[in-house]
């Protein structure tokens, strides 16, 4: 999206970027239907979304444990996904209170970011060579014989240089 939201009288128009985890029990409706019900707080008060990624389930690094009326709920998985939206401060600290209240978000965290695209994109794996690849050249191993030191340094000069290793 190219727009660009109207700034108010200092001037304040702020990036932010929210990822979030959504209860892992939910459907794939009740999924669409939370995301889009936080995309409406945010364009309902004059944000711009700017860029998104769909939730998709994972599992998560550690077990979240949440409170869910009075009852403490742990989390091994759940949908995560995250939103890209311009709005001001005020707008983001009313979205956060709206997040907080919002039951089928486990977890979320917001931060200031820029417009540009700062996606990392994930390296690939192993990627094997195609038949028409030639391998690299063996680099030649002198014959040494067992007891002769190649004439690259004198026998002295290696001497000279174990004993100043050994002082």
């Amino acid at each position: 999206m190219t727009e660009e939201i109207a700034l108010d009288e200092k001037g304040e128009a702020t990036v932010y970027e929210t990822g979030f985890v959504i209860d892992p029990a939910l459907s794939d409706e009740d999924v669409a239907k939370a995301v889009t019900s936080f995309k409406t707080a945010i364009t309902g008060k004059d944000g711009v979304i700017i860029s998104e990624e769909t939730p998709k389930r994972r599992e998560l690094a550690y077990t979240i444990i949440k409170s869910v009326l009075g009852k403490n709920k742990r989390y091994s998985a759940g949908f995560f996904g995250w939103v890209k939206y311009e709005t001001l401060p005020a707008v983001a600290s009313a979205i956060k209170t709206y997040l907080e209240a919002d039951l089928k978000i486990v977890r979320f965290l917001t931060v200031k970011t820029v417009r540009e695209n700062t996606l990392v994109y994930q390296r690939t794996g192993f990627v094997p060579r195609n038949d028409g690849d030639k391998p690299a050249p063996k680099k030649e191993i002198p014959n040494v014989q067992e007891g002769v030191i190649p004439s690259m340094i004198s026998e002295e000069e290696l001497n000279k240089s174990i004993e100043k290793l050994i002082v």
